[in-house]
């Protein structure tokens, strides 16, 4: 039952993450034009959307999310009834965590490291802490919030 579990939540997790995704995808370039200008300036940078990248960045939020919602049960049942990652602000909390000491980081790193516009920089820190919240939300309110129907 526990594995079910697991499986279900990191579905919807990936589910999560990937519609998220998607909408920032559609709608970040529409919103904030100089984005695609950026990435069609650097082609050195950022590789085309063809063959395998295109089904690899489909596929990482449902993978990202069987991790994400594995590390979400764990703090769940160690914090008890604290404030991560119990109801749906808890989960938030969890998402913005992972956020913090997970992308941020990174892309800070990838900011200072290699030559990717600041716009660009910004988008993703945006769309994946969209992302992180929004999942960790959904894991809070399913898993202490939901009457779920079996």
């Amino acid at each position: 039952m526990k594995l079910m579990h697991l499986l279900g939540t990191g579905v919807l997790a990936g589910a999560t993450l990937f519609a998220v995704g998607a909408v920032f995808h559609v709608l970040a370039p529409w919103l904030v034009p100089p984005i695609p200008i950026a990435y069609r300036d650097h082609p050195g940078v950022f590789r085309p959307w063809t063959g395998w990248t295109r089904i690899y960045m489909m596929l990482h939020p449902f993978g990202y999310g069987l991790i994400f919602a594995w590390v979400f049960r764990l703090v769940h049942d160690v914090t008890k009834e604290g404030r991560i990652g119990h109801h749906t602000a808890g989960g938030a909390a969890y998402g913005f965590l992972v956020f913090l000491v997970g992308s941020l980081p990174v892309y800070l790193l990838n900011y200072a490291s290699f030559s990717v516009p600041g716009v660009i920089v910004v988008s993703w820190m945006a769309q994946s802490l969209a992302q992180y919240v929004a999942a960790g939300a959904l894991l809070g309110y399913v898993t202490d919030g939901a009457a779920v129907q079996g």
